[in-house]
């Protein structure tokens, strides 16, 4: 099932509001702001050329950029914004999985 932003054709990416997963706010949403942008670009600062390789990840990864990439804090929240899925982080069951994943075994 593919989910697209509210009012776009974009796809919307839902991630645990955590410092490592919010890297795709910064290469995969051009709405970032551009104080969460300055704060990657210094925590990668010493290890690499980080714009250029967020243009190379960019062009690499098709149709899933531009993307709406929002963060959630909960199960909840997740839930929300994305209904009719489940998330990797609970234990996978027949009753939190939409029907067409669900495990037949």
């Amino acid at each position: 099932m593919a989910h697209f932003a509210p009012e776009s054709r974009q796809p919307l990416i839902v991630v645990e509001d955590d410092p490592f997963p919010r890297i795709l706010q910064v290469v995969l949403d051009p709405t970032v702001t551009r104080e969460r942008t300055d704060a990657f670009i210094d925590f990668f600062a010493h290890t690499a050329d980080f714009p250029a390789w967020c243009d190379s990840v960019r062009a690499a990864v098709g149709t899933m950029y531009p993307a709406t990439v929002v963060t959630v804090k909960t199960q909840e929240e997740l839930r929300a914004k994305l209904p009719g899925c489940c998330s990797s982080r609970t234990s996978p069951s027949p009753r939190t999985l939409p029907p067409s994943r669900a495990p037949t075994h």
